[in-house]
């Protein structure tokens, strides 16, 4: 991209964080939802409140009755579960709840597999030890599929014995059986604000903020809401 002589660059979700020590300083960056080692005055974040987010899909099946809550998280990323933040908003919530948070339920895939796929086998492998399961809060909503056949194939009602949300809100959501609970992220939002962040600094300009964070919401659906 550098040597094709780009104004400007905008780098999309990806597990690993990005390292803007190895870009040119004169490029300007966008990071779009994605954590960023380093910083410089031609970088500007576009981002949800991840943090937030988790807590509140967690709260979310708390606040439907359920106690025994699992977190799923699929990511190619080797860095320690308790440091990221969608973690960290779920065991905020469970604190907040008065619930007492069981390692157990944390099931985390290095993405080895598709994550739909992975997420299936975790929620498996938690169900054939017999440990007590009620929510499954799943970060992306193909692992909330996942996790959905694991259930079905174990014979659980969703929506009635576990509730389940995802993360994305993506249009299969609506088409699934039972309908999906999920957070839209606003995407186009997102996008927006980085198109305009970056236009600013290639018209010469700061933007007026060089972090927007694009407010979430929780779109309830069978998975949380039942029948």
């Amino acid at each position: 991209m550098l040597h094709k002589q780009v104004d400007g660059l905008i780098f999309v979700n990806n597990s690993h964080p990005l390292d803007i020590s190895s870009l040119p300083q004169g490029i300007p960056v966008i990071a779009l939802d994605r954590m960023v080692v380093g910083t410089r005055d031609n970088l500007a974040l576009v981002d949800n409140d991840v943090r937030q987010m988790s807590h509140d899909m967690t709260m979310t099946l708390l606040d439907r009755g359920s106690t025994h809550v699992a977190l799923v998280i699929v990511s190619a990323s080797h860095e320690p579960i308790e440091r990221h933040p969608r973690y960290i908003g779920y065991v905020e919530a469970l604190a907040e709840a008065g619930v007492r948070l069981d390692h157990r339920l944390i099931l985390h895939g290095h993405h080895e597999q598709p994550s739909h796929i992975e997420a299936a086998q975790l929620v498996d492998e938690l169900l054939c030890e017999g440990i007590p399961l009620d929510g499954i809060v799943a970060m992306g909503d193909r692992a909330a599929i996942g996790a959905m056949h694991a259930l079905q194939a174990h014979g659980l009602g969703i929506g009635s014995e576990v509730r389940v949300i995802g993360c994305d809100d993506s249009l299969i959501t609506e088409l699934l059986s039972p309908s999906l609970s999920s957070v839209n992220r606003h995407v186009e939002e997102l996008a927006d604000h980085a198109v305009e962040q970056l236009l600013d600094y290639m018209q010469g300009s700061s933007p007026e903020y060089r972090t927007v964070i694009v407010p979430h919401e929780i779109v309830e659906r069978a998975t949380t809401l039942g029948a």
